[in-house]
């Protein structure tokens, strides 16, 4: 009884997340396609990824290095 109840669980889980990667895939490319028309932007990453982070690389650098390259990357200099 108690396995088919975390099976029945184990399955709605499933399904539901299986919705939702397909309705943010979905609007994702509705979103890009306007914004090929447009000419605006899009989110690089999809809500798979930004849920699974285990699969995305963790980043070392410190806080420093962090700030130091985003400056760099925006041309700006510090006086």
């Amino acid at each position: 009884m108690i396995i088919r109840l975390i099976e029945s669980e184990y399955q709605r889980q499933q399904e539901e997340l299986a919705y939702r990667v397909y309705v943010t895939d979905t609007l994702r490319v509705l979103t890009e396609n306007t914004a090929k028309f447009a000419g605006g932007m899009v989110i690089k990453a999809n809500y798979f990824d930004i849920i699974n982070k285990k699969n995305q690389q963790q980043d070392t650098r410190s806080g420093e290095e962090i700030v130091a390259d985003i400056i760099n990357r925006a041309g700006l200099e510090l006086a």
